[in-house]
This record gives C-alpha cells, sequence and structure tokens, in this order.
C-alpha cells in the first residue's frame, strides 16, 4: 500500500496517504477552482497549498465536465468551512498517516460516473436546441430576455461620455466649446525649435566590437540585478535548490536565444550531452557544459519577474507590471527619437481638431480622401506642405483630384513601414516569442520584451555602426549575442561544473584530461615514446606541492602531468580567463 501511494502521489520516501495526512498541491490543480481563485486571487503557476489535510477518497470530477479521477478531499485552514479536492496523481504527501487510516486502492468507476449523469436520463434531448456562439444563437437567448456578453460591445473607458450640451454649430460641424486648431501647435516646436536628428542619450553610439556591454544597454540590467536574480534565488532556496547570480541568468538568456536559433528541437535535445550525429542527433549545440539540464528546467520554473507583493483584489498584470515597466524606462533613457521642425506655410485642406488629454496637448488630424477621410491623432505636426510634390486619387465618373500632404500624412506615409519591417524582423522564423516553447504567460511577455530589445539593438547597430548597412542576418546577429551573454564577464565556471562537465563526456576545447598510452616513458614532442619497462608507467604531479603520482595531461600542455584536482584548478583558471577576454 505504501509503495502505491509513494507512486501514485509523486513521493521517493514512500509516506502513507490516509486520512489525517498533511499534503501539498499546486493551486492550479486544486478544485473547485472558483474558490480556490477567490482565495488567491493572484496565484502563479508554481504556487502550493501544503496545509491541507486529507479527510477522504473519492471521485472528483471538475465543474465543467471531464473525467471523473480517483480523488483526494480535503480541509484546510487556508479555506475554512470549504471542502477542496484534486486527483490523487497531483497529491504529494508531506505527513504520513497513521497505517491504521491509510486509503485504500480505488479506480474510477463507471457506476459512479453514470450515476453523476442520472439527472439527465429522463430529457428528450430531440428537444434540446445545442447553441453554439453564433450570431443566430445570441439572438434567440436574447430574445428570452436573457444578457449575453459576445465581446463586441466597447470597454467601458472608450465609450464617450455624454454630452451635457448636444447644441452643434451647422457651419463648421462642431460641439459648443470646440474648435478648428487651424495652426497647428506643435508641442515639440514649443519646447525645441532645433532640428533633432535620433540619437542615444549621452552621446553612446553602438560603435565598438564588445556585444555584451551593447545589448546591455538595450536591456534593464538594474531591474535584472535588484529584481529578477534576487526574485529566482529566493524561489530556489525555497524549493531546495542553490541560488543563482546574475552571470547565470545572463548565461540563461543566451541558451535560450541559441535555442531560439533553431527549430525542430526541444530543449532536452540541445542538453542531452550525446554525440553528433546526422541522423539520430542532429541538434547542432550541446549546451550541458555551460548550464544542465536540470538546472535549466529549475531556473525556467523559479524564475522571478518581480518583487512586489500580490494585490488583495484580482490584478492579472501584477507579475509583469514591474517588468514591463522596467523596459519602457530603459528605453526611454537609452534612445531620443527623431523629429523635425519646419517653418509654417500655406494651409492645405486638412483640419484639425485639439484637445488635451492627462495635460497633453493633441491633435485629431482629419483629411479627406477619394470616398473617404483618414485621421490621424498626433501631439506634433502643423498644417503645412513639407513637399512639392502632388498625389493625384481617381474619383467616381473618371474624375481625377491632386493635392499635397500636409506634415501629419507626409510622415505617416513616408514612416509607416518601420513599424512593420522592425515586427518583419522580430517575427522572423526562427522568432524567440514561438521558438521557446512555455504555457506561462509571464514568460510570454519577458520573450516579448527580450525580442523587441534584440531587434533595437540590431537596428541600432545598421545605423550607427554599419552605416546604414545590414552587414549580419538577423540569425547571425541572434547567435553572436547570444554567445556573448552565454560568455559574460559576470559569470564564473566552478570546480563542481567542471566535475559535471568530466562525468557527461562533454568534449571540451584544447582542455580535455586524458590518460597517457601504455608503455609510455616520455612525450617527444608530438608523441608519447612507449618504451618503458612497466605497463603503467606514472609521473610525478608538476603542481607545486604536489607529490601525487598519475598518468594523466592535459591536452593543452602533455608534456605536464597534473593529476585530478590541479587539472580541475587548471581548467577553471582557463575557463574564467577565455570569459573575461584575458
Amino acid at each position: 500500500m505504501s509503495n502505491l501511494c509513494g507512486r501514485r502521489t509523486g513521493n521517493n520516501n514512500n509516506k502513507l496517504l490516509g486520512e489525517g495526512s498533511v499534503c501539498s498541491v499546486l493551486l492550479r490543480k486544486l478544485h473547485p477552482q472558483d474558490v480556490i481563485s477567490q482565495a488567491f486571487p493572484n496565484r502563479i503557476t508554481t504556487d502550493r497549498l501544503s496545509d491541507l489535510v486529507a479527510v477522504k477518497q473519492g471521485q472528483g470530477r471538475r465543474a465543467g465536465g471531464g473525467v471523473t479521477k480517483v480523488a483526494v478531499f480535503f480541509s484546510t485552514p487556508s479555506i475554512p468551512d470549504v471542502e477542496v479536492w484534486a486527483a490523487i496523481g497531483f497529491t504529494k504527501v508531506v505527513t504520513s498517516c497513521d497505517p491504521s487510516k491509510v486509503f485504500a486502492p480505488a479506480t474510477t468507476s463507471t457506476t459512479a460516473a453514470s450515476a453523476s449523469l442520472s439527472g439527465t436520463a429522463g430529457v428528450d434531448r430531440e428537444g434540446l436546441h445545442l447553441t453554439n456562439d453564433l450570431d443566430e444563437d445570441i439572438a434567440r437567448v436574447r430574445e428570452l430576455g436573457l444578457t449575453v456578453d459576445d465581446d463586441c460591445e466597447p470597454a467601458k473607458e472608450n465609450v464617450p461620455s455624454v454630452r451635457n450640451n448636444f447644441e452643434m454649430d451647422p457651419t463648421t460641424s462642431l460641439y459648443v466649446g470646440q474648435k478648428w486648431s487651424w495652426d497647428g501647435h506643435c508641442q515639440r516646436a514649443l519646447a525645441t525649435s532645433t532640428k533633432q536628428a535620433p540619437a542615444f542619450h549621452g552621446g553612446w553610439q553602438p560603435t565598438d566590437d564588445d556585444l555584451f556591454k551593447g545589448l546591455t544597454k538595450f536591456l534593464p540590467m538594474d531591474w535584472f540585478e535588484n529584481v529578477l536574480v534576487p526574485g529566482t534565488s529566493k524561489n530556489l532556496m525555497d524549493a531546495g535548490e542553490t541560488e543563482t547570480n546574475l552571470g547565470e541568468m545572463l548565461c540563461w538568456l543566451g541558451l535560450k536565444g541559441l535555442m531560439a536559433s533553431h527549430v525542430g528541437f526541444s530543449q532536452q535535445d540541445f542538453f542531452n550531452g550525446m554525440e553528433f550525429d546526422e541522423r539520430h542527433n542532429p541538434c547542432p549545440y550541446k549546451l550541458n557544459m555551460y548550464i544542465s539540464m536540470r538546472r535549466m528546467e529549475r531556473l525556467d520554473q523559479h524564475i522571478c519577474f518581480t518583487d512586489h507583493l500580490p494585490p488583495a483584489f484580482i490584478d492579472k498584470f501584477w507579475e509583469v507590471r514591474q517588468m514591463i515597466g522596467a523596459w519602457r524606462q530603459n528605453m526611454k533613457e537609452l534612445f531620443s527619437p527623431a523629429w523635425v521642425h519646419f517653418d509654417d506655410k500655406e494651409v492645405g485642406s486638412v483640419a484639425a481638431v485639439e484637445g488635451t488629454h492627462d495635460g497633453v496637448c493633441y491633435n485629431i488630424w482629419a483629411m479627406k480622401d477619394a470616398g473617404y477621410v483618414t485621421k490621424i491623432m498626433g501631439t506634433a505636426s502643423r498644417l503645412f506642405y513639407p513637399e512639392e510634390r502632388m498625389h493625384t486619387r481617381r474619383l467616381e465618373g473618371g474624375e481625377t483630384a491632386s493635392f499635397r500632404y500636409t506634415e501629419p500624412y507626409y510622415l505617416h506615409f513616408k514612416y509607416r513601414h518601420l513599424i512593420d519591417d522592425h515586427n518583419a524582423k522580430r517575427h522572423a522564423v526562427p522568432a524567440i516569442e514561438t521558438s521557446l516553447v512555455t504555457t506561462r504567460w509571464a514568460m510570454r511577455v519577458f520573450q516579448y520584451l527580450w525580442a523587441p530589445s534584440e531587434v533595437n539593438y540590431f537596428l541600432g547597430c545598421k545605423a550607427f555602426k554599419w552605416g546604414g548597412k545590414e552587414k549580419m542576418k538577423g540569425l547571425e546577429f541572434r547567435r553572436t549575442v547570444s554567445w556573448a551573454l552565454v560568455n559574460n564577464p559576470h559569470r564564473i565556471a566552478s570546480p563542481e561544473q567542471v566535475r559535471r562537465i568530466r562525468r557527461t563526456n562533454t568534449p571540451t576545447t584544447m582542455h580535455k584530461l586524458s590518460t597517457c598510452p601504455i608503455y609510455t616513458s616520455r612525450w617527444a614532442g608530438n608523441k608519447f615514446e612507449t618504451k618503458s619497462l612497466f605497463k603503467y608507467n606514472q609521473f610525478t604531479c608538476k603542481a607545486r606541492g604536489c607529490k601525487k603520482r598519475v598518468r594523466t595531461y592535459c591536452d593543452c600542455a602533455p608534456v605536464e602531468w597534473l593529476c585530478n584536482v590541479h587539472w580541475r584548478d587548471h581548467y577553471v583558471e582557463v575557463v574564467n580567463s577565455e570569459m573575461h577576454g584575458n
């Protein structure tokens, strides 16, 4: 019985599951979910409830239907007077019960499942109308006097407020209190009267060859160091794992970038430790020499994006709001967009209604085109013609009309492709957001913010470093900056990592611990001489103060014999030196 409970509940110590057992279950696996959601409104996927006391074993079925499962029912002081349950397979026993109260083995009963449907046995199903989300079904339900939320109504904040005065001037088509802003005041021109080109604040430009330093300009490093790393370390230590550091998290991010540069492989394929094989193991990267697969999974599971406590009310954005704000603030402090202040010129056929929102003045530009009116809302630009080019539209009846674009529309048609170009680079296959599969919504937001940062850095190099040309393809650029993150200056190799590398037989470049052939007498410059009288001839370790007799050496220097301990010290020194560019 104890083996059965241990296997079914995911325990390795065969703790007994029965009446009185103290258990732990993930909140997302507890039912009823409406009660759990109300008690824990801002939970994340890894949150658990660990004060559950097992009451009985029975059949459980979710409120929305589904398969009837063998379940354990609990009482908990966190939700008093409410009985919750979870499938036995998701139940982790923390404290065993009395051996006499162990639950008996149980399976899902077909009779119990059929009994739960007994209430509908006498219903004439031919008289039922099975509705869907079609328009006619929604209309039929509304005819019965019921309210249907079909998500077609605008959000409350987008519904215009009711005007107290509906009087409209027939000559201007404006409500009382509105006015046409024919002069089109430009708020930026009022603040600064000089031409401003796109630039980075502080005079910095991505012109040097240090890709790691350049990429970190586009990442909110304060948030990384003060929120992500400490929060992830706390989650790891709470789960009994080793804490992390900035170097390891940047390495983790770089490895994610390398994995996102290939499609068709799972994360396990990059960390399986098997040798490359064109037919049976074609994954090009073997990344377990940097971080083990188990450690990678733990970092994915326990990564933290905020140090703010969840509010008492439901806030679906609390986990990502601080991260989004950090990215936005970092870009605001880094980059200054371009704009140009032009002198006033002749007013065209475009009109603008001005207004104020949150203390910021804006204009709604309206330009009549062939058959429609184009509207643009902006906080800059004025009504003049920046170019003499005429644009022609064909009207009904075969007639044509020619006109010039005023500044708002000139800028719109000239630069409207920039967002599409940026998105095209961000979504180019393989894309970060689609290659790295995750079920955690906060991780998707993190991937979304990371992808534009990569593209921004690429476009910054194109504009300021490569003279407007793309000297690297986007995928090549991703691999390059990803390797810069993997070998970041904050990362330090540990002796434990070296032992793991040897244990998994992962080849290292020029620094592999090897054993000399039998009958070796000495290193002859390009090979070992095998003239010794002893089959397993041994030599003294060359490390200072070491008298150990060995047959091992590092591939970088076969002439020097090294024991296992001093080879590890040699390897750590070399790897750290390479990471810091020495």
